[in-house]
């Protein structure tokens, strides 16, 4: 692998974590301001 491919697969990586563990909730609270349905999430997750 060149340095290109290894800069996009570490790229791929942390954008794949980050929405795996943040994306779900972090819309939730978009669509949700008191919280109520992201808390119900983080509790059940």
């Amino acid at each position: 692998m060149n340095q290109k491919n290894i800069r996009i697969f570490v790229f791929f990586v942390i954008i794949i974590l980050w929405g795996y563990f943040s994306f779900p909730i972090e819309i939730l609270k978009i669509q949700d301001p008191s919280g109520v349905v992201s808390y119900g999430y983080t509790e059940n997750a």
